[in-house]
């Protein structure tokens, strides 16, 4: 056997120990679903109705809108600062509603994507149910009080996604649109 074998064979094993584990590291630059729950009135640290400057100081970090709009108008904050899946709408100057649609960001009440509707009707007793405006499901609407609604949208047997925050805009079906 020549000499150069086991030193193919050891630089292999040093190559292969050096890469660790398969998973894929950690993007630190998405904060942790486990932290960011959603209720009628906030997600995680934010809250509905907070300003630019308020949300900023909440997350430590800039939420300027690129595009032509801004917090005055309908738009998005950048999702680099939310967990995947997730987005949050402002309007009129303040946080208007939050938008989840993948991942296992939940509700304070345990509910997420690909929860069956009988489960959203177990968690929400008191939930309205409606025909979806564009496909075969159903908005499954729960109003905590006048001014706040969830929104659970479904195939008409599974949560493919939900909004929450105040009314009228978590009531918009095409989001800014």
């Amino acid at each position: 056997m020549p000499i150069h074998t086991p030193l193919i064979a050891l630089a292999i094993v040093v190559g292969i120990a050096a890469c660790g584990s398969d998973r894929p590291p950690a993007d630190a630059s998405q904060p942790a679903d486990t932290t960011w729950v959603v209720s009628a009135k906030a997600f995680g640290p934010l809250q509905v109705g907070m300003t630019r400057a308020q949300a900023e100081a909440a997350l430590g970090t800039s939420l300027a809108i690129a595009g032509d709009s801004d917090w005055m108008n309908c738009g998005y904050i950048p999702t680099s600062h939310l967990p995947g899946g997730t987005r949050v709408m402002v309007e009129g100057g303040t946080i208007a509603r939050v938008e989840v649609d993948s991942g296992t960001v939940a509700t304070a009440d345990g509910a997420k994507v690909g929860d069956s509707e009988d489960r959203i009707r177990t968690l929400y007793p008191k939930v309205v149910s409606a025909p979806q405006k564009y496909t075969q499901g159903h908005d499954l609407t729960v109003t905590p009080d006048s001014q706040s609604a969830l929104v659970f949208e479904t195939d008409g047997s599974r949560v493919t996604r939900y909004r929450a925050g105040r009314l009228p805009p978590v009531g918009y079906v095409e989001g800014c649109g």
